[in-house]
């Protein structure tokens, strides 16, 4: 009777090592698929790139042929229109967001930083106020400020910094800056 039990194990064990060797056939078979694909997808990768170089070389060479006082005129002509759209556009702000855009272009020019920190800028703006009561009404003025292409914002951090994006704003700005005077 034991021998007739083991063949039932010979034949079971022999069908395992069968099933074994195909799903090792099929995983050796289903890489190397894999890895021609990758050498596949190197190689258009590569050829893109050279087409991009070519590009970039043949666009260099027209920019220098071309004549570049009529490509200066057309940023200049751009240049101005995009200030009057600034014009109108600060012109449309409340007196409180003008407030805060033209404290964030004071502390621009005094600071040799770029960046101004939101929770400054609203030291500066409010000093008589808590930043936990304002911090709404600050944080609406900067989305208004960002979504008008007036200043941009970023984060570093958990802290959120903001930067007017065309200084000469400063030039054409009414006198509404209050300067703190030094007490006496």
């Amino acid at each position: 009777m034991w021998f007739f039990n083991r063949k039932k194990e010979d034949s079971s064990t022999k069908e395992l090592f069968n099933r074994v060797d195909v799903m090792e056939k099929s995983l050796k078979l289903s890489f190397s698929n894999i890895k021609d694909d990758i050498s596949k997808v190197n190689n258009r990768v590569d050829k893109q790139q050279i087409l991009i170089n070519r590009i970039i070389e043949k666009l260099t060479a027209l920019e220098s042929i071309s004549n570049i006082e009529s490509s200066d005129a057309y940023y200049k002509d751009y240049d101005s229109d995009s200030s009057k759209k600034e014009t109108k556009a600060i012109e449309n702000l409340t007196e409180a967001q003008k407030k805060l855009l033209f404290n964030l272009i004071a502390i621009q020019n005094e600071s040799s930083d770029e960046w101004v920190s939101i929770k400054y800028l609203t030291q500066e703006t409010y000093p008589n106020k808590s930043s936990s009561t304002i911090r709404s009404t600050v944080s609406k003025f900067i989305k208004d400020l960002t979504s008008l292409g007036l200043i941009e914002k970023k984060r570093k951090g958990r802290e959120l910094f903001v930067a007017v994006i065309n200084k000469d704003i400063s030039i054409n700005t009414p006198k509404i800056i209050k300067i703190k005077s030094k007490k006496h």
